[in-house]
Parts: structure tokens; sequence; C-alpha cells
């Protein structure tokens, strides 16, 4: 049984119906010069009926004129489609469809004349023949537009048929098999043909969205340009970069706070505090890099080589210390947390084939990690490193030559 398919999606129909109608529009100019060609050509061939006295001597010859003057009428939506075009193009114009559906009404009045002329001249259904191609397969219109144009053709040519050919049964019969043969077999295919552009389009339209999908999974994952590069090349090149600035942050007494909790609500607890800090460091221009249990690490001046990388951290450092301690007043133990912050050259990509992640290696990550496990809860402790860099912009209190773990001693101050 013929099935008319349809799209159930109102932003997917318009976009669908747009398509249509650029690649009617483009059917329709290429049809225009058509008619004024054949007008011109048949011109001719009336003029020569006229010079010879034809005209006079068959009337249907005037009606044949008549006809082909007709033709012009396509310069009609060709006119419009030239004023319109840019608007048309970008989707802008309201009533592009109405312009198709003209230049269907304006191809009706030109053929069917003509066809039934041509029947009463000559028994010729050729006029017919090409109107049935130009609705089924020229243009590219909807299922009920579609069916309207060949009921409607059908009736006509039909009734004409079988006022000519009363008297005549048996040829009546021959020209009804003939007219159906041309639509009702154009009909079918074109409807089919519409189908399969309509599930086309579904299938297009839903392999781009899981794209999309994928590219936003992936952005999620990686930053945008590291993405970017990933997809070109299928790898990433590791990049060094001579300032980086490092943060790290963890909850103060975590081990004994998850003892005392079910695992259920440590991480609805993690989950609520580590999605205040990624709106936090987006605010500011930062790169989340990793969460480790309780740790959140993050980076500024990376992937994207950023001048102001100092301040950047340290203000988003400023949001996640006044976030957390409004939670930590509100009696949340989770609030109590350690933020440590260096500066240095990194080194930052992707290794590895599963599960990959976007990472920065060196030293001064090293360093960010021990500043940070050597401050203090409520605190931003940064390096000294990172005091040169901003102790014109911001109040710091020096703490002395403090030991670290597998180090040096690191001067460090308190970002007040």
């Amino acid at each position: 049984m013929l099935q008319f398919s349809k799209l159930k999606d109102n932003t997917l129909l318009s976009e669908f119906r747009l398509r249509m109608q650029m690649s009617n529009i483009s059917n329709i100019q290429t049809l225009t010069f058509l008619c004024v060609f054949i007008a011109m050509g048949l011109g001719g061939v009336d003029f020569m009926r006229y010079q010879n006295g034809e005209m006079d001597s068959h009337p249907i010859y005037k009606l044949l004129f008549l006809s082909h003057i007709f033709m012009l009428l396509m310069l009609l939506p060709y006119v419009i489609i030239r004023l319109k075009k840019q608007d048309i193009k970008e989707g802008k114009y309201p009533h592009a469809g109405k312009i198709v559906s003209l230049s269907a009404a304006v191809i009706t009045l030109i053929c069917l004349p003509m066809t039934i002329l041509s029947i009463i001249d000559r028994g010729s259904f050729i006029m017919y023949a090409i109107f049935i191609l130009v609705m089924n397969f020229m243009l590219q219109i909807p299922h009920k537009d579609r069916i309207f144009f060949n009921l409607f053709s059908f009736s006509i040519i039909a009734g004409v048929c079988i006022y000519l050919f009363r008297d005549m049964p048996s040829i009546l019969i021959t020209r009804l098999l003939e007219i159906t043969g041309l639509s009702v077999p154009a009909f079918i295919i074109a409807t089919i043909r519409y189908n399969s552009q309509i599930k086309q389009f579904e299938n297009e339209k839903e392999i781009a969205q899981q794209k999309e999908e994928a590219d936003k999974l992936l952005r999620n994952i990686l930053p945008d340009e590291i993405a970017a590069e990933l997809k070109a090349n299928g790898k990433v090149e590791p990049k060094r970069y001579a300032q980086a600035g490092i943060l790290f942050t963890d909850i103060v007494n975590f081990s004994q706070l998850s003892e005392q909790r079910s695992p259920e609500q440590v991480a609805r607890e993690l989950d609520r505090c580590f999605r205040a800090f990624d709106k936090i460091i987006r605010m500011y221009g930062l790169e989340k890099i990793k969460t480790i249990g309780d740790a959140y690490m993050c980076v500024s001046g990376v992937p994207t080589t950023q001048t102001d990388f100092a301040e950047r951290i340290i203000n988003a450092a400023k949001a996640m210390q006044e976030w957390s301690q409004n939670e930590a007043n509100q009696g949340n133990q989770f609030g109590h947390i350690r933020i440590g912050i260096h500066v240095g050259p990194v080194v930052a990509g992707i290794v590895g084939e599963d599960k990959f992640a976007y990472d920065i290696w060196g030293k001064a990550v090293n360093i960010a990690a021990r500043i940070e496990s050597a401050g203090e809860s409520g605190k931003i402790n940064i390096s000294s490193d990172l005091f040169e860099i901003v102790k014109n912009k911001y109040k710091c209190t020096y703490r002395g030559q403090i030991d670290v773990k597998n180090m040096s001693k690191f001067g460090m101050y308190f970002v007040e």
C-alpha cells in the first residue's frame, strides 16, 4: 500500500521545506527559461501561420496562440524569485512556499489548455505528459498538493476525452487508459521519491545529531582546540607552556568525613562541590584538568596562553574560597578546604589510547600539589614565584620558608 510519509517534528519540517523550496526555486528558474525559449519558437510558428492566413481558416490556431502567450506567465514567479533571492536563500522570505504554489498554478494554466487543444487538433497527449513530469518530478511539493494537482488535471483531461469521444467507446477507453497510464505511475513514483527524501533527511539529521552529541561529549572531556586537533589528526602533540598557573584544592579531614557517611552521601557532596568549582573556573577562563577523590585540579594559561593567567587563577581561588566558606558557615563540613597555587613551566597533552584525558606534567605540578598540602583550611596558599607576579595586585601575608615533603623549603604566602 502506498504510504505518505510525514515529519512530525515542526523544526525538522521547516528545515525540510526550506531544502525543498531551494530545489524548487532552482527548477522554477530553469522552467522559466524553457518556457520563454519554447514560447519564442512557437511564436515564430504562429507568425508564419498568420502570414499564411491560417489563423482565420483554423480558429483553433488562435487559441493555441493565446496558450503560447500564457507561457510567458512563468516570468511572474521568476521575477519574484530574483527580487527576493537572498531572503529566500537565507530562509527569511515567508512566502517562498507560495511562490512554488504560484508556479504550479501557472504551469497548470499553461499545460492544460494546450493539452486540450492538442487533443482536439491532433489527439496528442504530449503536453499532458510534460505536465505530469513537471508536476511530479521537477517540483518537490508536499503530498497533498501533488494529489490535488494530479487529480485536478486528470479530471479535466478525462472530462474532455469523455466529451470528445462520447460516441466512440473504444477510442474513449483507449484515451482514458493512456492518461491513466501517464498519471498514476508518475504519481506513485513521485510519492515514493518524496518519501525517500523525507527518510534521507531524517537519517541525515539523526547522524548530525549523533555527531553533535559526540562532539559535545569530546569537548566536555577535552578543551575545544585539543578536541579539534584530535579529530583532525587522530592524536594530540604534547605542547610546552613557559608559564602556567596550577591550582590544587582538597577537603580538610576528608577521610574522616567519608567514614562517617555513606558512599552515596559522599558522592553527592563531592558532586555538588565540584559542580560549583566547574562553574567558577569557566567564569575565569581556567581549564579543569581532573579530580582525584576529594582533590580538584585546574590550570590557567593552558591550552590557551593568557597574559593575565596569574590574576585569573587567584580570582578563581578567591571565588572557590568564598563559596566554600558559605558552605562551612551553614554547617557543611565539606566546606572546609585548602587551596594551593604555584606557577611554572608545564607540558600539556594526551597520552594513551583508551579513556584518554587532557593532562599536564612537570615539576611545577608537583610543587603546586605540595603547596596545597602545606596550606591551611579556608586559606589560599601560594608560592613565592606566584607572589612575585601578583604582589602589587593582592595583599598577601608571608608565611616564611616552609618544609615541603620530598623537596626543599619553599617561600609561601597566604592571599588575604
